[in-house]
């Protein structure tokens, strides 16, 4: 644009004072962390949902203590697992697995 002097894009770092700046360094770092982890845990079968992390880990966890496996969908009501025989459990996050025959 002639005549115009260009404008610069204020990123979120030009926006924030000089002591925050290190903690946003520190924060974006984190994220991208958790948000590397989430993916990986996803990968692993572990990670079924957007829901909670440790729900999702609770989930596996007990179904591997249990010798369950874990529906397909983790969205599937009232259906969470199935053991060798074919009974349902219900909800593994729960302090009692249910079995329902």
């Amino acid at each position: 644009m002639v005549g115009h002097a260009k404008r610069k894009e204020l990123g979120v770092v030009d926006l924030v004072n000089e002591d925050d700046k290190d903690t946003l360094g520190h924060a974006r770092h984190r994220i991208r962390n958790y948000l590397d982890t989430r993916k990986g845990l996803k990968n692993l079968g572990i990670l079924r949902s957007e829901r909670t992390l440790q729900g999702d880990y609770a989930e596996w966890l007990v179904a591997r203590l249990l010798n369950l496996h874990l529906s397909k969908s983790a969205v599937e009501k009232g259906l969470d697992a199935r053991d060798e025989e074919g009974r349902t459990s219900g909800s593994l996050r729960a302090k009692e697995v249910r079995h329902n025959p």
